[in-house]
């Protein structure tokens, strides 16, 4: 996965946005391949990593679907600053081929799977 670019503190209000995790995502498509899925890889991989929101459910265990014992430690949560997503999902997309749910994919397509800018960490002067 690419680096991710860090917010500054205290700028999306945890409470705020909506959560989006392994147990929200849909099975992978009955006809085949799904036709968003290396734009939603794309997306998740360009989102802001906030430094203090971690996920507690899926954190320090293993892939619930991987023969290879894929294990997660725990990373922080992803946002573009209308959802947050947990930092596995893109496991669960590129690996497992499942996928968001609709009326998440939906919001995505609204802008074009183009993240928008939020102040980050470095804009703040490098104080996180």
């Amino acid at each position: 996965m690419a680096p991710h670019r860090s917010l500054a503190n205290g700028l999306i209000p945890v409470g705020s946005l909506r959560w989006v995790s392994a147990s929200d995502l849909l099975p992978p498509s009955p006809r085949g391949e799904d036709p968003d899925e290396s734009r939603v890889l794309r997306y998740l991989e360009q989102c802001y990593v906030h430094e203090q929101v971690y996920f507690t459910p899926e954190t320090n265990g293993p892939c619930r679907l991987c023969a290879n014992g894929a294990r997660f430690a725990s990373d922080p949560a992803v946002t573009d600053g209308y959802w947050w997503f947990s930092f596995h999902l893109p496991h669960y997309i590129r690996v497992h081929h499942y996928r968001l749910p609709e009326h998440v994919i939906e919001s995505l397509r609204r802008r074009d799977f183009a993240v928008p800018s939020l102040r980050t960490s470095d804009d703040a002067g490098g104080r996180p």
